[in-house]
Formats: structure tokens, C-alpha cells, sequence
């Protein structure tokens, strides 16, 4: 059980809106929204930063379900302009669309899932993806290495600027979405059933792959860093020229 300070009843006393990074366990989760009931006013909102737990199991023993929504901002929060908004289906909208305002004022990029879904978009597209990594270096095709090499130097550019939608789109030329299908669907249904399909990350990925991501710092250049902190010094310096290049600061 959470035992709440007299300064936390005091803040949610007089909160508008409550943005919460707790830990990402639902008995926690939901022991903070009882206290939110109970503290908060009727007209406070209470944002989950859930990276993919779902809304109806967090607020499911509460009676204020129209004013708590998932709100799932991106590591490094400060830098990271997307916020993912969702809610249940039976859910009314009214909060996640002013929390929707409330981020747009902050110059964030909010968007609101039609139905709440474990992982949300986000962290789905990038698990896909995670897994597609793994397989590919467990199976000897490629080092970890030339995998974030291939990330990196190939779709990582386009992703920067576009999504894979717009970015296919635009690949299938003034036919759009319908020729790419068209032209390009018959090769990638060749490499589709080859894909990973296995729903559990293998045993020995934590140790191949931590020595794979160690091997591939070390092989860094100093001017874009060769160790953790100064790649995360690089990482960071390098969003806030992307951001400047999509006036998002």
C-alpha cells in the first residue's frame, strides 16, 4: 500500500491536472487514483504516463471514470514532443480532449487513440520492430551493431521527417498508398511470413544483446559518443536539432 504524505493530499487538494509517472505495476497505479478520488477536486484530470497498461484496469474501482485518461509522454519527456492520449470506447471524451489542448499549449504533439490498446501506438510499432532486431542477430544474419547501422542510416532518416504511411505513400508516386500496393505489395508479401513471430524475447537476448549494444559504443567515435553518457549527450543534441528543423522549439 502507497501511504500519501500530508504535502501529497495538499498538492492534489488544489490540482487542476495531475500528470503521474509511477511505477508501471496496476495495483500501484490504482492505489494513486483512490487517492486522487478521495483529494482532488471534481474537476481535476489525472493523466497515467503508462508506457502500455490500459486505462480500464487502472480506474476500474473508480467513480470518477470521465476524468482520468492515459496520457504517455516519450523518454526524454523534455526533448520528445508526442503525448499519447487514450481512453475505454465506453468512456466519455470530454477530459483526453482538454488534456489534448492543455499539451498543444506546450507545444507537444498529442494524439488521441480511437480505443485503448496495450502498448498504445508508439511502443507497439517500436516492440515490432525490437523483435525484428533480435531475430535478425539471433539468427546470425547481422551483428547488433549493422542492425542500428541499418535502422539508423535507412528508415531512421525518412522516420525523422515522415511516418511509414506518408513516407510509402509518397513511394508509390502520384498513385499514392494504391500504386505502391500496386508495384511494391507482391515483394513485401515475399518477406512477410518470414518475419518473427514468437511472443516471448528469447532467454539469451539479455546478455547477447547488452555485450552487442557495449560492442557498438565502444566502436563509436568520441565526436559522437563512445560512452553511455556521452551518447546520451549526443542523443540529446541532435533532437533539438530535429525539433528545430519541425518548429518544435
Amino acid at each position: 500500500m502507497i501511504t500519501y504524505t500530508a504535502d501529497v493530499k495538499l498538492v492534489l487538494k488544489d490540482a487542476e491536472f495531475v500528470q503521474a509517472a509511477l511505477p508501471e505495476k496496476y495495483e500501484i497505479k490504482k492505489e494513486f487514483v483512490t487517492a486522487f478520488d478521495q483529494f482532488a477536486p471534481s474537476t481535476a484530470i489525472f493523466a497515467s504516463s503508462t508506457s502500455g497498461l490500459l486505462l480500464s484496469k487502472i480506474c476500474a474501482d473508480s467513480p470518477n471514470k470521465d476524468r482520468i485518461i492515459i496520457a504517455h509522454p516519450w523518454n526524454p519527456p523534455h526533448l520528445i514532443p508526442l503525448i499519447e492520449i487514450c481512453y475505454p470506447e465506453n468512456f466519455p471524451d470530454k477530459s483526453a480532449q482538454k488534456a489534448k489542448l492543455f499539451y498543444e499549449e506546450l507545444n507537444k504533439m498529442p494524439i488521441i487513440l480511437k480505443k485503448e490498446m496495450l502498448g498504445h501506438i508508439g511502443n507497439r510499432l517500436q516492440s515490432a520492430i525490437y523483435r525484428e532486431t533480435i531475430d535478425l542477430v539471433l539468427s546470425g544474419v547481422c551483428t547488433v551493431e549493422d542492425v542500428d547501422k541499418a535502422l539508423t542510416f535507412g528508415p531512421g532518416l525518412r522516420w525523422g521527417l515522415f511516418g511509414q504511411g506518408l513516407i510509402f505513400h509518397l513511394g508509390g508516386g502520384p498513385g499514392g498508398t494504391r500504386e505502391f500496393v500496386k508495384k511494391i505489395g507482391p515483394s513485401l508479401n515475399l518477406w512477410m511470413p518470414d518475419l518473427a513471430e514468437w511472443t516471448e524475447i528469447p532467454a539469451e537476448w539479455a546478455e547477447i544483446g547488452h555485450k552487442g549494444v557495449e560492442t557498438e559504443i565502444t566502436n563509436r567515435s568520441a565526436e559522437i559518443g563512445n560512452t553511455v553518457q556521452s551518447v546520451k549527450n549526443y542523443r540529446d543534441k541532435m533532437l533539438l536539432k530535429l525539433l528545430k528543423l519541425h518548429n518544435k522549439l
